[in-house]
């Protein structure tokens, strides 16, 4: 699950992390109304980090994944700023 806070123009993106052997996690975004289509991958973190901050867009969609050499889990519910 990810989470959004809007701090001064930015949102914060918490989750937790439930992977034990991540090489860090992917962060994406989209403007769609319905949080399904028009994915981009907007920033990387590192092993063990569960925070990324990001430009504060009304309406935009988050969704998170760990990656590793086997590739991708699954994507997190998508989380919508208000």
């Amino acid at each position: 699950m990810v989470q959004g806070a809007a701090l001064a123009g930015d949102v914060v993106l918490t989750w937790i992390d439930n992977s034990d052997d991540e090489n860090g996690f992917v962060i994406e975004r989209t403007l769609s109304a319905n949080c399904f289509d028009g994915w981009e991958v907007i920033g990387y973190t590192g092993a063990n980090q569960n925070s990324f901050t990001d430009i504060r867009i009304p309406g935009a969609c988050y969704r998170v994944a760990a990656y590793n050499q086997h590739g991708l889990s699954t994507y997190s519910t998508p989380a919508k700023v208000l």
